[in-house]
């Protein structure tokens, strides 16, 4: 773990959030360090080092995230933010 890099997960890994990794990664200051999704594809778009979690509940464990971002349908965003 870089200290002068934010620590970011992200939960959902669709048409949507592989758009969000894709920027991410642009960024030198930006570790994406989880990614909660069911995909088994989402591996060939991470860092090698990013732990990839089946369930979002997961990542809330994960120590030290700067934040995370919520990729999933709409329906589900008020659940998983109140539980982040």
């Amino acid at each position: 773990m870089n200290k002068n890099k934010l620590n970011i997960a992200l939960i959902g890994a669709g048409r949507w959030g592989q758009n969000i990794i894709r920027t991410i990664l642009k960024f030198d200051n930006i570790n994406l360090c989880c990614v909660g999704s069911r995909n088994n594809l989402i591996k060939d778009l991470i860092p090698t080092n990013c732990k990839v979690y089946g369930d979002w509940e997961s990542i809330l464990k994960y120590p030290n995230l700067n934040g995370i971002i919520v990729a999933t349908p709409p329906n589900t965003h008020y659940k998983i933010t109140k539980s982040c």
